[in-house]
This record gives C-alpha cells, structure tokens and sequence, in this order.
C-alpha cells in the first residue's frame, strides 16, 4: 500500500517550558502544522473505509479480518 501524505515535513524544535505551570509547548507553526496533519491523516482513514488499519492488522489463514491487535499471523492462540 502506497500513501502519498499531501504535507510537507516539518521539524519539531524543542519545546518551551514554563517551570511555574509545570507545562511545555511547541510553538505556533508546529501546533498548526500537527493539527493539518492528524486532520489530514483523519480524513485520509475515513475516506478509504480504514483501508490502512485493515491492511496493518492483516488477516487470518481464512481471509478473516483480525480484529485484536495482540494477534499476529504466525502465532498459536
């Protein structure tokens, strides 16, 4: 499965911590590029009928879809 990703990399840079909250956060750039992205990646699953869990998560010797992922292909149960 080929998935073109429509987002252009963007680096996280450390993030700032303001010790009297006790709290960090990145700066506005990577919030809203984060935010497009797991939009992006949102959109993406619910308009392919989650063709890439399905795909991640395999299926059984009979065609079935796993639905745990604590069972991989190959192993007893």
């Amino acid at each position: 499965m080929k998935v073109k990703i429509p987002l252009e990399p963007q680096g996280a840079k450390r993030p700032r911590v303001n010790s009297k909250l006790n709290s960090a956060y990145y700066d506005t750039a990577y919030r809203e590029w984060l935010r497009d992205a797991m939009q992006w990646v949102e959109d993406y699953l619910l308009d392919t009928d989650l063709a890439m869990v399905k795909e991640l998560l395999g299926t059984d010797k009979d065609g079935n879809q796993y639905k745990n992922t604590h069972i991989i292909k190959g192993f007893k149960n």
